[in-house]
């Protein structure tokens, strides 16, 4: 059996009480995807990152916990690069009043690596303007163009964002 890795950009994980249930699901539902002779597996950057969290103490000066934080955010970029690369797909997490900006940036990446992302919104805030999905102007249309030259798209909902997974992971495994 093949294994096909799905690299889940998202700002999930800054507030695991809150949104580990629904990463939880997301996660469940595109391990579920069926295609013959596949295997497929969620790279979820915030679990995979976690071991490099530095480990503060009280005592600490300020230079000493700044110095352990720019490790640790060094790490987890590069970490991040090599997990993007080990990927065949990425699925965006685009919700928020704003797509996060480190969300847009791993699409960018991406897309310049020729491989597709799938883009997924379905923050009730889009229904303030439709036509622009209630994306920022600028990150709206980088992303937008970014997701489009990948040969991905923009879903709704994750029955559709199963679907499309569905239908990427059968043509790129192919």
């Amino acid at each position: 059996m093949k294994t096909f890795y799905i690299y889940l950009a998202n700002p999930l994980g800054f507030s695991l009480e809150l949104e580990k249930p629904a990463l939880d699901n997301l996660i469940g539902l595109l391990e579920g995807v069926q295609v013959e002779g596949i295997e497929v597996k969620v790279i979820e950057p915030f679990a995979e990152n976690e071991k490099y969290l530095p480990q503060i103490t009280p005592n600490e000066s300020y230079k000493e916990h700044e110095r352990k934080w720019d490790e640790f955010n060094d790490q987890v970029y590069e970490n991040n690069k090599q997990l993007m690369a080990q990927s065949h797909m990425m699925v965006a997490i685009l919700n928020g009043a704003d797509v996060d900006s480190g969300v847009a940036s791993e699409v960018a990446k991406y897309s310049l690596a020729g491989k597709p992302v799938i883009g997924y919104r379905d923050d009730f805030r889009l229904g303030e303007n439709i036509a622009s999905r209630g994306i920022n102007l600028e990150v709206k249309g980088s992303v937008k163009e970014a997701i489009k030259k990948s040969g991905g798209q923009i879903v709704g909902g994750l029955d559709h964002l199963v679907k499309t997974a569905t239908e990427y992971v059968r043509k790129i495994a192919a």
